[in-house]
């Protein structure tokens, strides 16, 4: 029998719906629609330059804008909601004790979205939190419990207003639903800090005696539990009575739709942010998760995901939204210095007609040393004084295309860096002649023949440095050996979360 799901992803910058009709073990996504944030309005322009906060009202505009998009004749048997995981918002239970209006919803009674990129909680205020009792025991700044935290030291008038409180997706369930009471997935907490998802269950004693608000502590549950029913209609689509899901998390979402064929695979995934992701299943439950505070490379995290399955996660912060300040700063300078106008479509146009697309001897952003980028313009959680830098040695004057290729270069090198196994992995695959799967998704990897070629420099640099006779020619060769078998690299540009979300919720609930 057919289910129609209604799938909705709150994501950093856009909401994302589709109606994805579900049949055994195939899918057909019957409608979708996709609504910007309104970029003028989603932030305040007083705020420090450290803090990151979003406009819940922005975000509710944009979700109802998408909502009025779809076109569905049919029946919705269930709603899922996926959306930015660390994500903190708080609300007053009054704020459903009127009927629901999209129209003159009390935004008065609820908090901004404290997202992901928020970096209010510097080095020095997160040592003086307790230790999180977990695989998961370092805190980061953006870190749903590090926010809470921050507001109780430093803002506690404010924070009193308040008695609940969830990711931004959880508050959307409750409004959805009208609940009293806040359900948020194990994928969520989790990203929040001060969770044992193997319990599963918060660190209640270690943030008592730390004075945390727990009474504002969401109820942690599996990702496959029904928390509750629609209580209105809302545009055409959404009808009283529709079960709703516990959202989950974004990344799970889309590392399910992209695992779904290849569970062998290593996936790079480029949007907002970059992560590498490898999937890990512990078959006979003798997995011992270690805890990364002891771990030897702290850039990497295990994340829960289904069953006895975890991602194994290299989550760097810097990925789209780099290459976005980037093109932000040639318009401005195009601007100052021509009064013309230029969209960062059409920049991108002009610099894709500018690049290769063979390898060379005098490859630029292998080869070549004379500038150097480190792309980290928004920190990293295991490095929070990283910087973005540029270096140009020997009087040498680089072009804009010698910029933005190595910037792109940087960039996938990085989130490379932050997990060497990965690397190690390709090494010894081409040695032993066994194929690499490289799954690329994210429609800014996806659609961008630069961040492409950068990706397979990048390769190549790791096939080289394990090669024992290190020359040009061995370069050129192994560049050849790129376009074999033996890697094997595919470019998803449709791996959308709010698919994902839909398939890993039926597949959890079977």
């Amino acid at each position: 029998m057919d289910k129609n799901i209604l799938s909705i992803d709150i994501g950093t910058s856009s909401v994302k719906i589709s109606i994805v009709t579900i049949h055994n073990n195939s899918y057909e996504i019957k409608s979708q629609s996709k609504c910007y944030y309104d970029t003028q309005r989603i932030r305040a322009n007083n705020l420090p330059p450290n803090y990151s906060q979003q406009n819940v009202k922005i975000i509710f505009e944009a979700i109802d804008n998408a909502l009025k998009s779809i076109k569905f004749d049919g029946q919705i048997d269930s709603i899922t909601v996926c959306g930015q995981m660390h994500s903190c918002v708080l609300w007053n239970h009054r704020l459903f004790d009127e009927p629901f209006d999209p129209q003159n919803l009390r935004f008065d009674m609820i908090s901004d979205n404290y997202d992901w990129t928020d970096g209010r909680c510097n080095e020095e205020f997160l040592k003086t939190l307790p230790k999180p009792d977990s695989f998961a025991d370092k805190v980061s700044s953006g870190f749903g419990c590090a926010t809470l935290f921050w507001l109780k030291r430093f803002k506690p008038d404010y924070l009193n207003q308040f008695d609940r409180c969830g990711t931004i997706m959880d508050w959307f369930v409750c409004l959805l639903c009208r609940l009293n009471i806040v359900s948020i997935s194990i994928h969520n907490a989790h990203a929040w800090a001060y969770l044992d998802p193997i319990k599963p269950g918060w660190n209640l004693d270690i943030l008592k005696q730390a004075e945390f608000p727990v009474h504002l502590l969401p109820k942690p549950v599996e990702s496959n539990v029904i928390v509750g029913q629609t209580q209105f209609q809302w545009h055409s689509i959404i009808k009283p009575g529709i079960p709703v899901y516990v959202a989950i998390g974004d990344l799970q979402a889309m590392m399910f739709l992209a695992f779904k064929d290849n569970p062998d695979a290593i996936v790079l995934n480029m949007s907002t942010a970059a992560q590498i992701c490898r999937l890990l299943v512990d078959k006979d439950l003798s997995l011992k998760i270690p805890r990364k505070s002891q771990l030897p490379i702290q850039s990497y995290d295990y994340y829960p995901f289904k069953n006895n399955e975890y991602l194994l996660v290299a989550p760097s912060l810097n990925g789209g939204n780099v290459l976005q300040s980037f093109m932000g700063f040639i318009q401005s300078t195009v601007k100052c210095l021509t009064n013309n106008d230029l969209t960062r479509t059409e920049i991108w146009e002009k610099l894709f007609h500018q690049f290769p697309t063979e390898f060379s001897n005098n490859d630029q952003s292998d080869e070549e040393n004379f500038i150097s980028i480190k792309p980290t313009l928004f920190g990293e959680r295991h490095d929070l004084n990283s910087v973005f830098t540029v270096n140009i040695s020997g009087g040498k004057q680089p072009s804009l295309f010698n910029i933005i290729n190595c910037l792109c270069f940087e960039l996938i090198q990085n989130v490379f860096n932050m997990m060497p196994n990965v690397s190690e992995t390709i090494q010894n695959n081409f040695k032993q002649k066994i194929q690499t799967k490289l799954i690329c998704t994210g429609s800014v990897i996806a659609n961008n023949p630069i961040l492409q070629r950068s990706l397979l420099l990048v390769i190549r640099r790791i096939l080289y440095e394990n090669n024992e006779n290190k020359n040009n020619n061995d370069m050129l060769l192994l560049s050849n050996l790129l376009q074999s078998s033996l890697i094997d690299i595919e470019y998803v540009d449709k791996c959308d979360a709010d698919v994902g979300c839909a398939l890993f919720i039926v597949s959890e609930s079977k």
